[in-house]
């Protein structure tokens, strides 16, 4: 295909007349209709591959448009831009499969350009018949709509298949559940969209089975006629070289016990933390010492340590909102908090997750308390993140040690810490 032909349906001539001028700069041949009518006439003399459509038009939906585009031109790539959507006709448009991607109203030029340059790659596949149906249908964007409770309402074929459950199993999930980001980076993701109505970026998908998917996601925020706000997930997932060199990535930072991050993952966020940083507020690393859980490991295997680690990675998780969570070292947790936070602040966090670990774990008809020993550094005590994390380690080390609940640092534990620490060695 020597010329990529695009046709854009929208009853407003202004918004036409700048996406003419935006993809004619790029070498894009821009077609523009104002209405269905007009639509079928074009299509009736011009062969274009890939057709979008705003959805609030008069007298027909763009999902409806769409719908009846799939029934003449059926190897059309159809998308719709719009800023308003009817939440019913949005889900059946995504349940019937006549949407290949939604692209929100206002766009981002950067994402109209790769959602078009996608859409003709797709059309070239089904021109060359290089994918068979089922891998056609993957390859279509997975599409998932919330409502802000965050449970799914509708996905369409594609997500179903990447995310291996069943129609009935999807509805009411929680979409969290679906892809892997932390509290506080949810919390972030959810502030932009509410800001800027669209968020993107590159995530993992969990499936059913508790395979990673990675490709892109785009979150935007919508609205039905009653106001009600919802929330589209459209996700991409990368070609298969791409996802080897994010899997590869994710190995050498993330644990593989509890896919938390790793000691190098953790130094790694931490410093992107501190340079991001526009304030001298506190960012607190907090360390977590399970002294027992060696011993224990020892006694019941790996497949315990394994058992413990998750339990203690989700347990953190519920516990405390925090920026990341880490595994340091088979006994050793970490996570890192800030948004503002000061030093009470922080020891009343630290007293709740002392109340989270109360609990009991059962193993072979035996109970036993996982009792974390926690010591704390923090930004601006130093700016550099491996000396954050060491100084966490010592600081939990030392509150095992001197039997204190939480340890903060300072120049003083440090200096009481290698002594106590000489004192053991010379008493060897």
């Amino acid at each position: 295909m020597k010329e990529k032909s695009v046709l854009f349906i929208d009853d407003e001539e202004n918004i036409l007349k700048t996406l003419k001028r935006q993809l004619n700069f790029y070498g894009y041949k821009v077609h523009t209709a104002m209405d269905a009518a007009n639509a079928f006439s074009i299509l009736e003399h011009e062969e274009i591959p890939v057709i979008v459509s705003d959805q609030k038009m008069p007298n027909i939906s763009g999902s409806e448009l769409l719908a009846q585009i799939k029934e003449n031109y059926p190897k059309t790539v159809r998308m719709i831009i719009s800023g308003y959507t009817d939440f019913n006709a949005l889900q059946e448009a995504v349940n019937k499969g006549e949407i290949y991607k939604f692209i929100p109203k206002p766009w981002d030029e950067r994402y109209l350009l790769d959602s078009l340059e996608r859409a003709f790659q797709y059309y070239e596949e089904l021109e060359a018949n290089e994918i068979k149906d089922k891998v056609l249908d993957n390859a279509l964007e997975a599409i998932a709509l919330s409502n802000l409770e965050h449970t799914i309402e509708s996905a369409n074929n594609p997500f179903l298949m990447l995310t291996g459950y069943n129609s009935k199993e999807i509805m009411g999930k929680n979409i969290w559940q679906i892809f892997n980001f932390s509290a506080a980076d949810i919390s972030e993701i959810l502030e932009e969209v509410s800001t800027n109505k669209i968020w993107q970026g590159e995530t993992t998908l969990i499936t059913k089975k508790h395979a990673k998917l990675y490709g892109t996601l785009l979150i935007s925020e919508f609205s039905n006629k009653q106001n009600h706000q919802y929330h589209s997930f459209s996700f991409m997932h990368f070609p298969e070289l791409r996802a080897k060199d994010l899997a590869l990535k994710e190995t050498a930072t993330h644990d593989e016990d509890t896919d938390l991050l790793n000691r190098d993952g953790f130094e790694e966020h931490l410093a992107t933390l501190i340079f991001s940083k526009q304030d001298l507020h506190p960012l607190f690393v907090v360390a977590l010492y399970f002294e027992n859980l060696n011993s224990l490991s020892n006694a019941f295997g790996t497949t315990f340590l394994r058992n413990a680690a998750s339990y203690i990675s989700s347990t953190l998780k519920n516990a405390v909102n925090a920026q990341s969570y880490a595994r340091l070292s088979p006994n050793i947790f970490a996570f890192a908090i800030g948004n503002n936070i000061e030093e009470q602040q922080a020891k009343a966090i630290i007293m709740q997750i002392r109340n989270f670990f109360k609990e009991t774990i059962d193993v072979e008809n035996h109970s036993f308390r996982l009792v974390p020993f926690i010591g704390v550094s923090f930004f601006p005590q130093t700016n550099i993140a491996s000396t954050l994390i060491d100084r966490s380690i010592l600081c939990a080390q030392y509150s095992y040690e001197s039997k204190n609940n939480e340890v903060f640092y300072s120049d003083e534990i440090e200096h009481e810490m290698k002594e106590l620490l000489f004192q053991k060695s010379e008493g060897m």
